[in-house]
Protein backbone atom coordinates (compact mmCIF):
# COMPACT_ATOMS: atom_id res chain seq x y z
CA UNK A 1 0.00 0.00 0.00
CA UNK A 2 2.83 2.41 0.88
CA UNK A 3 4.61 1.73 -2.41
CA UNK A 4 1.41 2.43 -4.33
CA UNK A 5 0.91 5.71 -2.46
CA UNK A 6 4.52 6.69 -3.14
CA UNK A 7 4.09 5.87 -6.83
CA UNK A 8 0.94 8.00 -7.05
CA UNK A 9 2.66 10.84 -5.21
CA UNK A 10 5.70 10.67 -7.49
CA UNK A 11 3.42 10.54 -10.54
CA UNK A 12 1.56 13.64 -9.35
CA UNK A 13 4.82 15.49 -8.63
CA UNK A 14 6.20 14.41 -12.00
CA UNK A 15 3.07 15.66 -13.76
CA UNK A 16 3.29 19.06 -12.05
CA UNK A 17 7.01 19.27 -12.82
CA UNK A 18 6.41 18.36 -16.45
CA UNK A 19 3.65 20.97 -16.81
CA UNK A 20 5.82 23.68 -15.27
CA UNK A 21 8.94 22.78 -17.24
CA UNK A 22 6.98 22.59 -20.52
CA UNK A 23 5.60 26.07 -19.86
CA UNK A 24 9.10 27.33 -19.01
CA UNK A 25 10.58 25.81 -22.19
CA UNK A 26 7.74 27.20 -24.29
CA UNK A 27 8.28 30.64 -22.76
CA UNK A 28 12.06 30.64 -23.17
CA UNK A 29 12.60 28.82 -26.47
CA UNK A 30 10.11 30.35 -28.88
CA UNK A 31 11.71 28.89 -32.00
CA UNK A 32 12.63 25.53 -30.53
CA UNK A 33 9.60 25.10 -28.31
CA UNK A 34 8.46 21.79 -29.77
CA UNK A 35 11.94 20.27 -29.57
CA UNK A 36 12.37 21.46 -25.98
CA UNK A 37 8.94 20.14 -25.03
CA UNK A 38 9.70 16.79 -26.63
CA UNK A 39 12.94 16.63 -24.64
CA UNK A 40 11.06 17.36 -21.41
CA UNK A 41 8.57 14.58 -22.15
CA UNK A 42 11.44 12.14 -22.83
CA UNK A 43 13.08 13.09 -19.53
CA UNK A 44 9.75 12.60 -17.74
CA UNK A 45 9.43 9.17 -19.34
CA UNK A 46 12.91 8.20 -18.20
CA UNK A 47 12.04 9.37 -14.69
CA UNK A 48 8.91 7.24 -14.80
CA UNK A 49 10.88 4.16 -15.83
CA UNK A 50 13.42 4.78 -13.06
CA UNK A 51 10.63 5.15 -10.54
CA UNK A 52 8.93 1.94 -11.61
CA UNK A 53 12.10 -0.03 -10.92
CA UNK A 54 13.28 1.65 -7.75
CA UNK A 55 11.30 4.37 -5.99
CA UNK A 56 14.35 5.94 -4.32
CA UNK A 57 16.14 6.31 -7.65
CA UNK A 58 12.98 7.79 -9.12
CA UNK A 59 12.75 10.40 -6.38
CA UNK A 60 16.47 11.15 -6.62
CA UNK A 61 16.27 11.59 -10.39
CA UNK A 62 13.16 13.73 -10.02
CA UNK A 63 14.80 16.02 -7.44
CA UNK A 64 17.94 16.27 -9.58
CA UNK A 65 15.95 17.26 -12.68
CA UNK A 66 13.85 19.69 -10.66
CA UNK A 67 16.96 21.32 -9.21
CA UNK A 68 18.63 21.55 -12.63
CA UNK A 69 15.52 23.10 -14.15
CA UNK A 70 15.18 25.58 -11.29
CA UNK A 71 18.85 26.59 -11.64
CA UNK A 72 18.40 27.05 -15.39
CA UNK A 73 15.23 29.11 -14.91
CA UNK A 74 16.79 31.36 -12.23
CA UNK A 75 19.81 32.02 -14.45
CA UNK A 76 17.83 33.50 -17.33
CA UNK A 77 18.50 37.21 -17.73
CA UNK A 78 15.81 39.48 -19.17
CA UNK A 79 16.42 40.41 -22.79
CA UNK A 80 16.81 44.12 -23.45
CA UNK A 81 15.90 44.00 -27.16
CA UNK A 82 12.19 43.44 -26.47
CA UNK A 83 9.41 45.98 -26.20
CA UNK A 84 8.85 46.50 -22.48
CA UNK A 85 5.88 48.09 -20.76
CA UNK A 86 6.54 51.78 -20.00
CA UNK A 87 6.69 51.26 -16.24
CA UNK A 88 9.45 48.64 -16.50
CA UNK A 89 11.27 49.90 -19.62
CA UNK A 90 14.23 51.26 -17.68
CA UNK A 91 16.19 49.41 -15.04
CA UNK A 92 16.86 50.77 -11.58
CA UNK A 93 20.28 52.36 -11.12
CA UNK A 94 22.03 53.66 -8.03
CA UNK A 95 24.55 56.43 -7.52
CA UNK A 96 26.79 56.31 -4.43
CA UNK A 97 28.12 59.53 -2.90
CA UNK A 98 30.05 58.83 0.32
CA UNK A 99 27.33 57.69 2.77
CA UNK A 100 24.39 58.65 0.53
CA UNK A 101 22.75 56.49 -2.13
CA UNK A 102 20.63 58.07 -4.87
CA UNK A 103 18.37 55.58 -6.64
CA UNK A 104 17.05 56.43 -10.12
CA UNK A 105 14.08 54.99 -12.10
CA UNK A 106 12.03 53.87 -9.12
CA UNK A 107 8.42 53.10 -10.00
CA UNK A 108 5.72 54.90 -8.08
CA UNK A 109 2.84 52.56 -7.20
CA UNK A 110 0.64 55.25 -5.66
Amino acid sequence: MRRKFEAVLLGFALTLFLAWSLAAFWFQFERFAMLACLGAVVVAGILGVLASRNMRRGWLAFITCLGATMLWWSGITPRQDLIWAPDVARGVTAEFQSDTVIVHNIRDFV
